[in-house]
């Protein structure tokens, strides 16, 4: 009889540990998509990078470029946030360091690199490494046998003479040639609760980040709990949202990762994006 206390005892640790791993488990994980690419791109793979915050996963970013590497995409979005004003940007370089000879990188700001002590210097940062930054401009690409056209905007951030939705409809309005873009439409931007301004221009996937999953998540009940900008219970905290018949809306809930603000339920994400 004792026996069988000790036993019961021990299955309640282990499967209290487990529940707690399962809880705030923090190790990166793949999130997957696959979208209608509207007879304009097929055979196409994007891996979806967002709010890193110079989190660290293994020496010198070992794990997140493993990940990269196994899928082997055709190239890598950055949504902003890759580093955090309050930490070293050596997480951030590392990062850039293990995958920019491999794939073509396509980046947009977040608030986060506006915060910094010296922005240029970030900015720099990041161009050192062969990166192409999307400042209110865009780029259309032929791979295989799919044109693409990815537009950046620059978050809202870089300026306070603004407000949110009012900048990006300033920085979109600046993109040239917006209304005769090639090909299928992406946008890169940050934010994604400005979602309305993106479709109005026609976008047919809009690639965001910033709302860090809601940060807290209950499985089949709760999305997020709250999101800067957002606030309690975001409409977009992350995942795929088909916006409109003509624009889909992907945020990445990041790879931002601080134990005095720990991910429940959330893991952070590698995301990766193909179309049919």
């Amino acid at each position: 009889m004792k026996g069988l206390k000790i036993f019961r005892r021990w299955v309640g640790i282990i499967v209290i540990i487990c529940l707690l791993m399962l809880v705030f488990w923090n190790q990166p994980i793949y999130r997957y998509y696959k979208i209608d690419g509207k007879q304009e791109i097929s055979d196409l793979k994007v891996i979806h990078i967002s709010d890193l915050h110079s989190s660290k996963y293994g020496t010198a970013q070992s794990k997140l470029i493993r990940m990269i590497k196994e899928e082997a995409p055709d190239m890598i979005w950055i949504t902003g946030d890759l580093m955090d004003e309050n930490k070293s940007i050596q997480g951030a370089v590392e990062f850039l360091e293990g995958i920019h000879k491999e794939y073509p990188i396509y980046y947009v700001s977040g608030n986060h690199e506006y915060w910094h002590d010296d922005p240029d210097l970030v900015f720099e940062t990041i161009q050192s490494y062969g990166v192409t930054i999307l400042e209110n401009t865009s780029v259309t690409l032929s791979i295989r046998d799919s044109k693409i056209t990815i537009t950046g905007v620059i978050d809202p951030d870089a300026t306070l003479a603004y407000s949110g939705k009012e900048a990006l409809n300033r920085s979109l309005s600046r993109v040239e040639d917006i209304n005769s873009q090639e090909g299928y439409k992406v946008l890169l931007s940050h934010r994604p609760e400005h979602i309305e301004v993106y479709e109005s221009y026609g976008f047919d996937l809009v690639a965001s980040g910033h709302a860090h999953g809601g940060q807290v998540r209950i499985p089949f009940l709760l999305n997020g709990l709250y999101a800067p900008n957002q606030g309690f219970f975001p409409k977009y905290a992350g995942g795929y949202y088909a916006y409109t018949e003509e624009t889909d809306l992907i945020v990445s809930r990041g790879l931002s990762f601080s134990p005095r603000l720990p991910r429940v339920f959330n893991p952070p994400e590698v995301v990766v994006i193909e179309w049919y």
